[in-house]
């Protein structure tokens, strides 16, 4: 049996109404006194003695004939512009094959075309600004120490509220990620990024 459901999307700020084609299934009751074979009981994990022994491969844990080691250096402020960045000791580390920085990759868009990877404007702890690829991690941790860059520091607020003023600091220059809405919305798109979690 087919019925339509109708339901309320959100997308980007804006609500609409939305019918739902559902196929019902009848389903038979439980009854009180069945029992079963993994519901309500103890179930043995199949990898728990791999894991526990030490004995469990992971994917860090592969390692394929020329396979090569990738590492991001990331910024180290919440809203950042680089003034200058020299790649060239890290460059001439045995066992690196390349750097790549914005001064040598595409300008692929992000943001909705309002910035790009590998951008010189930062907008958060953690963006990247180079990329390590070396044949081993040793290689590509020295790397890492050895890339040199200039940041300019730029104004940023960590605090929603403050993040909602219209005097507040604007990350993109529409000061909105998603390229349209509310200013509502443009100030909760500040609050996600600046709230990114510092990875590498």
């Amino acid at each position: 049996m087919v019925r339509l459901r109708k339901t309320r999307a959100e997308v980007e700020g804006r609500w609409r109404e939305e019918y739902v084609a559902e196929e019902e299934e009848r389903v038979k009751s439980w009854r009180r006194e069945q029992r079963f074979n993994y519901v309500g009981g103890r179930v043995r994990a199949v990898d728990g003695p791999a894991k526990v022994t030490g004995r469990a491969i992971y994917t860090a844990d592969v390692a394929l004939p020329g396979m090569l080691i990738g590492r991001f250096l990331r910024c180290p402020y919440p809203h950042a512009r680089i003034l200058s960045i020299d790649t060239s000791h890290a460059e001439r580390i045995p066992g690196v094959k390349a750097v790549y920085t914005h001064l040598n990759t595409p300008k692929i868009p992000w943001h909705t075309g309002m910035s790009y990877l590998m951008d010189t404007t930062l907008r958060y702890p953690g963006e990247e600004v180079a990329f390590v690829v070396a044949e081993d991690e040793a290689a590509a941790e020295d790397a890492l120490d050895s890339i040199y860059v200039e940041y300019e520091r730029l104004p940023h607020v960590v605090d929603p509220l403050e993040a909602m003023r219209e005097e507040a600091p604007k990350i993109h220059e529409g000061g909105n990620v998603f390229g349209g809405g509310s200013p509502t919305m443009q100030r909760r798109s500040q609050i996600l990024d600046y709230h990114t979690p510092l990875r590498r």
